[in-house]
Formats: C-alpha cells, structure tokens, sequence
C-alpha cells in the first residue's frame, strides 16, 4: 500500500502478487493431505468438495491474516517515523541555522553548499522505519526518493533533498503526510479485518449449503426404486430451492465487493486483486467457491429430472 504522487493515498502500488501464497498452490496441500489416513476417512465423510472448501477458504483467510500484519508493520512503521519528525526541531526561520545542524556538500559546477543536518536524518529516520519493515523489498523495493514520493508526494520528496534547511512548513508538511499514510492504512485495516470476518461467515453458509446437497442426494439415492419417482420429483424442487440460495449468496457478495470502498481505495475490486494476488486461479475466492457449488447444485437438479423421467 503506499501513496500517489500528488501524495493522496491509494492502494494497489505493491509488486505484483505481494503476497507469497502458503504454497505454492493449495492443490499441493491438498494432496499432501489427502496422504493421510485420517484425511481419506474424512473425505469418505464429508466428500471432496467439502474439503475443497476448507482448503480454499483456509487459503484466502491466511491471505487475509498475513496482510493483516504486514499492515500492522507499517501502520508502527509511520508511527514511529512520525515521532523521528517531532523529535526534530525545524529552524526559527529560513536562513537562519548554527552551525551544529549544517553541513557543508559539494555542488557539481565547483561551489559549496550548506546543508541542515536535519533533512538528512529525517531521511535517515525514514530508512530506518518506513523502509525497515520486514517484507518492503517484497512489496515495495523502491529506493529512497521513489518512496518518499510514494508515500509523501513528489513535491515533498524534492524538497527534503534540496532544501537547504528543514523550515517549519516542511516539517509540518512532512507530519501531515506521515499521519496521512499512517490513517490511510488504519482505514486499509478496518477493510481487511471485515474480510476476514466475511470469509467466516460465507465459509459455514457454504458448508451448510454443500451438506444439504450432499445429504439429498445420499438421499435420494438410497430411496428403494419403487419410491424414487417421488423422491426425486421432491429432490428436484429442492435442489431448485438450494440454487436460488447459492445465486442469493453470490450477489450478497458482489454488493459486499462494491461497498469495499475507502477514500484511499481507487476501485472495489482493487482490495481482492491485493488479498488474493498470491492465490492460485482466482482473486476472488468466495465467489468462485459459490459458483462452482451452484454448478454442482444444477447438476444434481437435471440428474433428478431425468431419474423422474426414468421412473415415471
């Protein structure tokens, strides 16, 4: 997550796929898994896609949980940069500095130029916190000045490199815009632990939908012949019932992507793509979970229409 040029805050500027996926794909889990004797009984149980499921929506919530973190570091990252800033006191006025907080650089055509001390340990205090975080190579590896343009906008990334002096209205430039990135992932935050209480409540919606297939089919198929026109007559309107609760279950969560919005989000969908960047197939998991249960679920119905047919 970081900032524009202009320095309002936006998301979406991290590498590509930012977070490194648990595995390299949940199929590899899955069929580690599926080695164990335990986990063979389970599936006999509770059946595959059941497990899918699991395995799915595990993935994406440790998605979740990792960038939950990662964001912590940072929101501590600015903190921490923002009490560097206050620590600092800027000068009295412009032109005005002892000698104890300049130094003196070289210019390219010959001449000499003094320097505040200052603006240089800001930049340091900025590559000590912000640029410190564990994984900013990961998510981020620009240098320095890209990143202070990032996060603190461009015309704040100049002039703390070519000021001569930290005046007041740089420095309180600076606060501003750290408080400013700090905020934008306070409010990031909020919208990734909504999520992760969002995969919870749409994972136990989904295996109850999932069982009640399974348990009409089982039985269904287990109803003696002479009894099973009736039977799937009745399976059929049920299955009926159980895809209209899969479409209902996959347009709440569409209305749920598109109320994911933030003064510092730029779109929507831009919150799945960063979550689910590093999972396999699809950024957005709930929804293609749903899709593929509702396409199981048309199956089964066509599957008792055409049992009726045979024992009409």
């Amino acid at each position: 997550m970081s900032a524009n040029p202009a320095g309002g805050v936006s998301l979406g500027a991290r590498r590509n796929d930012p977070i490194a996926p648990v595995c390299s794909s949940w199929e590899c889990e899955l069929q580690a898994a599926l080695a164990s004797p335990e986990v063979l009984s389970l599936v006999a149980f509770v059946g595959l896609f059941a497990l899918l499921a699991t395995v799915q929506f595990t993935a994406a919530r440790q998605a979740c949980e990792e960038e939950r973190r990662r964001v912590h570091e940072e929101i501590d990252a600015f903190d921490e940069f923002a009490d560097v800033l206050a620590a600092i006191e800027p000068s009295a006025a412009v032109g005005i500095r002892s000698l104890e907080t300049a130094d003196t650089v070289a210019l390219a055509g010959g001449g000499r130029l003094t320097r505040d001390a200052r603006l240089d340990r800001i930049l340091e205090g900025y590559r000590e916190t912000v640029m410190a975080v564990p994984h900013y190579e990961e998510d981020y590896g620009d240098t320095l000045t890209e990143s202070i343009a990032a996060e603190l906008g461009c015309e704040t990334a100049i002039a703390v490199q070519r000021q001569e002096e930290l005046s007041p209205a740089l420095r309180g430039t600076l606060l501003r815009q750290a408080h400013a990135a700090r905020a934008a992932r306070s409010s990031y935050l909020d919208l990734v632990d909504a999520e992760i209480e969002a995969l919870s409540s749409f994972s136990a919606r989904g295996q109850t939908l999932e069982e009640r297939r399974r348990n009409l089919s089982v039985h269904v198929d287990e109803t003696a012949p002479h009894n099973r026109f009736d039977a799937a007559v009745d399976a059929r309107a049920r299955f009926h019932e159980l895809e209209t609760d899969c479409e209902e279950a996959v347009a709440e969560r569409q209305r749920q992507i598109e109320h994911q919005r933030s003064p510092e989000v730029d779109r929507p969908q831009a919150i799945q793509e960063l979550l689910y960047s590093g999972l396999p197939e699809t950024n957005y998991p709930v929804l293609s979970w749903f899709a593929d249960l509702a396409h199981r679920v048309r199956d089964d119905r066509r599957r008792m229409e055409r049992m009726a047919a045979r024992f009409g």
